[in-house]
């Protein structure tokens, strides 16, 4: 049912690409124009409204959020609506995106996580879990977050690569959790 969607949006709205993974459904399109890629993002948001409630099915407007990409050094006020719902500007499978594809959004956000994980939530400086323990913990716990998406970091403008540190903390904080296993390692087993 659900991949019918796509060949209606499609047949209906041949500028308008889509994309579907698991419940996931995404919709793009790509031009100059940032008003007519507006008007056409807001004609398929329709088609999609009016085939939800065909085919008895629900879209979550507090799920439903947009991204605008663009070369242009000019803010742009873009206003999609899903059923008199505003769509606002978010994240895609857990990677943060800025109109840019600078990255900085997304380096931010895994700097935050990864520190909130670091291994001294689990060792103490008189205590802790063995080196192997920490080890296996690292690499299962905080080192799937810093790889997520590293893969797209390669496309990052030369100004990110250059001027911000945002690039450098990733290796860091790699640096401080493989200290803090060491540190925490040496006095849990020092007494």
């Amino acid at each position: 049912m659900i991949n019918d969607l796509l060949s209606f949006i499609d047949n209906l709205i041949p500028e308008i690409n889509s994309l579907l993974y698991a419940d996931d459904l995404v919709l793009w399109s790509n031009g100059s124009d940032i008003a007519k890629l507006e008007s056409t993002l807001n004609s398929a948001l329709v088609t999609l409204a009016n085939w939800s409630l065909e085919n008895d099915s629900k879209v979550s407007p507090d799920k439903t959020n947009f991204e605008l990409f663009t070369l242009s050094t000019r803010k742009h006020n873009i206003n999609l609506v899903y059923n008199n719902n505003a769509i606002l500007r978010t994240d895609y499978l857990g990677i943060s995106l800025d109109y840019r594809l600078t990255w900085t959004k997304h380096i931010a956000k895994v700097v935050e996580n990864a520190t909130s994980r670091l291994l001294k939530r689990i060792a103490g400086v008189k205590w802790g879990s063995s080196q192997s323990v920490l080890a296996s913990t690292f690499t299962s716990y905080i080192r799937p977050v810093i790889d997520y998406g590293s893969e797209l970091l390669v496309t990052a403008s030369d100004t990110v690569h250059y001027h911000s540190w945002t690039l450098f903390k990733i290796k860091h904080l790699e640096d401080l959790s493989l200290n803090h296993l060491e540190t925490y390692c040496y006095y849990s087993t020092a007494d």
